[in-house]
């Protein structure tokens, strides 16, 4: 559990009350939390790309003044940019995320070592 903390240090939030990019470019999603107003029912969709003619990746959904909160472990990847839609009703949307590097390219032996816990050889130095 240490070793999440840790690596959770790493990650921002970025908060939307609208539609609209939330990253651009390679990301890494470790949570989203929609809060729904008092005038109904929320939902939410997280596009991969940098707006809503990408790929649909997490879809949200909220009854009347509450909230849903997902936690993805391990984190989900997004290549092209993280882009947020909010239906009616929505109060906020918060993604806790961290920009990474395309995947597509041979990675980096330290990218790699940031993520494994220290009892199997991770990175200790946050």
């Amino acid at each position: 559990m240490l070793e999440l903390l840790k690596l959770s240090k790493t990650f921002t939030y970025k908060r939307l009350t609208a539609s609209g990019l939330i990253i651009s470019g390679p990301a890494l999603v470790f949570s989203a939390h929609l809060v729904a107003g008092t005038g109904g029912a929320a939902t939410a969709a997280i596009y991969d790309s940098h707006g809503v003619f990408g790929q649909p990746v997490i879809d949200l959904s909220a009854i009347q003044s509450s909230t849903d909160v997902r936690v993805f472990i391990p984190p989900i990847y997004f290549d092209q940019g993280v882009y947020g839609t909010l239906g009616s009703n929505v109060t906020s949307l918060s993604i806790h995320l961290r920009k990474t590097r395309n995947i597509n390219r041979p990675p980096e032996p330290s990218f790699f070592r940031s993520l494994l816990p220290s009892w199997l050889g991770g990175s200790t130095n946050e």
